[in-house]
């Protein structure tokens, strides 16, 4: 039977055998193409659920910069998710709560919260998490800001990232979560 299982494995171009775990779920890692080839940006908008995490561009192990656009129509009454990727055990999303933008990274519960200083304003905002990462291999950690409106930005430093995949049935979702909840709580109304 082994005789038999390494004639087929050699016809069928099986070998050489990969036993990494983690690394295999990263395409550039392995040298699979992805879908999104060498993009270095996306646009979505709302409407965009459940994606596959491999239908985005990848925020692990790099450097990213997220951008969100949000037009407020009621200034005292805005809260809810504006994306999120990824869900309870691990992930991402920026939000609003009680008016105020915010921005949490989930490692397998260990999160970080960022809120804006001042709430939203009336009409336009201009929402900017950027990520700055530490480098030196997967996982490891960096630097994260929460930018609103061109303000000062509110920062904490990541000491570690999920280093492969945030979940493998949680997509990603822009306007709203349809998972479980990143933060730890369900925003706005059920």
């Amino acid at each position: 039977m082994k005789k038999k299982f390494l004639e087929e494995a050699e016809a069928n171009g099986v070998f050489p055998l990969d036993d990494r775990l983690l690394e295999r779920l990263l395409p550039e890692v392995v040298g699979r193409p992805t879908l999104m080839g060498d993009r270095k940006s996306l646009t979505l908008y709302p409407g965009a659920i459940n994606m596959n995490e491999n239908a985005l561009i990848n925020v692990k192990n790099r450097s990213s910069k997220v951008t969100v656009e949000v037009d407020v129509v009621d200034a005292d009454h805005n809260e809810g998710v504006l994306m999120a990727q990824g869900g309870r055990f691990g992930g991402w999303a920026i939000f609003v709560e009680d008016g105020h933008a915010g921005y949490v990274y989930n490692n397998l519960k260990n999160r970080t919260v960022l809120k804006s200083k001042s709430p939203l304003k009336k009409g336009n905002n201009t929402i900017v998490v950027d990520f700055k990462y530490d480098g030196g291999g997967m996982g490891k950690g960096g630097v994260t800001s929460l930018n609103v409106n061109g303000q000062s930005p509110v920062t904490a430093k990541l000491d570690s990232m999920i280093p492969s995949q945030f979940s493998i049935d949680e997509g990603a979702d822009v306007a709203c979560h349809r998972g479980s909840p990143v933060l730890g709580q369900q925003l706005g109304p059920h």
